[in-house]
Parts: C-alpha cells; structure tokens; sequence
C-alpha cells in the first residue's frame, strides 16, 4: 500500500513537472479595460472621465494591440481636488485628455518593474517612464524590506494596487491625481 501510495505521489510530481516546462502559460486577461475598473469598485470618478474622453485619446484604438500601463487615480484621489477645480476640468475636454494621458504610459510595466533599482545611490527605481501626454514620470521607492509602494514624481502619490491586469495592459492604483502643472 505504502509502494503505491509513493509510486502515485512521484507520477503526479513527474506529470505536474513536465506540465510546467511544456511552456505553461496562463489565460491572458479578457476584459477590457472600463470592465475592468468597474469590477474594482473604487474608480467610478475615472469611469465617467474616461467616458468623456473616449478611450482612443488612450491608445486603445479597437484594432491596435498597444499595450499600456495606467496610473490609476481612485474616488478617493478625485475627492482630494477642491470642488471648483474639479468641475472646471470636466468641462474642458482637452484638460481631461491631457489627464489622462498624463496617467497613462506606453508598454505594460508591472510593479517589480517600477522597484528595480536605478543604482544611483538615491531611492529612484525604474529609471522614467515618458508619459502618453509628454511628461516623464520619475519612481522611487525607500529601502526597506516588506511590502513596497512605489511613489511617482518626488513623492506625490502613491501606488496602492498595482499589477491589475485587462486585456491591453495594466492598471496601478494611486492615490493622487497628477495634474500637468506638478500640482496633485
């Protein structure tokens, strides 16, 4: 009983190993990107600005196979800009553009790629990251072991929930608005 019981174990560790190295790869996501933060619950504010702005202005054209990577402002990041700021810049189509391209940037970037190291004897990681809009977005991360939040732009907002994946890239959370003038 024991032999068998030992002769099964191996066969299933022998079939799970030569699983894995037959290039395992898991499903990529499917839903999109809205669908996406929607499922979420926490970007609703980000949802009805994507919604004036149309996902095109993202490079998120239907046909195109571009990935992204978004720096995802939550409710609670919208809900720090005073009132009046807020409301000028849903009216203006081309701020709430520039917005969004200011938090979005070119290729898929997870956040272990954001905690690599510059090497330059200060806290920067992930050297820069040129934003959709034109701006270079700078990471830095402090040195401590645990659990890491990466900061963009000299600290002005953080990264809470990151690696959210959708079928064109990938979401990070934050929890400031970056606004083009430097201010959050």
């Amino acid at each position: 009983m024991k032999r068998i019981f030992l002769m099964t174990t191996i066969a299933i560790v022998f079939a799970a190993a030569a699983y894995a190295q037959d290039g395992f790869k898991p499903n990529p996501p499917t839903k999109d990107l809205v669908s996406t933060l929607k499922a979420s619950g926490s970007y609703k504010t980000l949802i009805i600005v994507i919604g004036r702005v149309g996902l095109d202005s993202l490079g998120l054209k239907k046909n195109s196979k571009e990935q992204i990577t978004l720096f995802a402002p939550n409710d609670a990041a919208f809900a720090k800009l005073p009132k009046a700021q807020f409301d000028a810049l849903m009216k203006d189509p081309t701020k709430l553009k520039n917005l969004l391209l200011l938090h979005t940037g070119k290729g898929k970037v997870s956040v272990a790629d954001l905690l690599v190291p510059v090497g330059d004897g200060t806290s920067k990681t992930y050297k820069e990251l040129k934003s959709l809009q034109g701006r270079v977005l700078g990471f830095e991360c402090d040195g401590h072991t645990g659990e890491h939040h990466p900061r963009i732009n000299a600290g002005k907002a953080m990264i809470g929930k990151g690696d959210i994946l959708f079928d064109r890239g990938v979401i990070h959370e934050i929890d400031a608005v970056l606004m083009g003038d430097g201010s959050v």
